[in-house]
């Protein structure tokens, strides 16, 4: 018989928030509007045949560290990108693979540009 690769992902995408991130001291003061999202590779097999929270990845725990990490001022998108990493992956004990997405829609440049994103992206052994 073949051995079964098994793989599961968690995502949450299009978490929305008002932040104020940026360069510049008007983008600190003014603020502007962000898009989150956050790719969990972990196993959930348990939870899939138990029906327990428990046994995966909380949604609402994951909403909790973006939110607070988009509350905390940085200069940088990459910066906040590799905060939420970190926070998520020191909070989950079981994951393969962690992809955290930022995206600052309108970003103030001189042109017209719809959105700025960063992705960062681990996998675990």
């Amino acid at each position: 018989m073949d051995k079964v690769t098994k793989r599961h992902w968690i995502a949450l995408e299009g978490m929305e928030f008002y932040a104020h991130h940026g360069v510049t001291e008007e983008e600190q003061k003014v603020g502007g509007e962000y898009e989150v999202n956050v790719y969990i590779g972990t196993f959930f097999e348990n939870a899939m045949m138990t029906d327990q929270l428990e046994l995966t990845i909380d949604y609402a725990n994951v909403h909790e560290v973006c939110k607070e990490v988009m509350k905390e001022n940085s200069k940088l998108i990459e910066h906040v990108a590799g905060k939420i990493l970190t926070r998520l992956k020191d909070q989950i004990k079981v994951l393969y693979a962690l992809k955290v997405e930022v995206i600052k829609k309108r970003p103030p440049l001189n042109g017209v540009v719809q959105k700025a994103k960063v992705v960062v992206e681990e996998s675990f052994g």
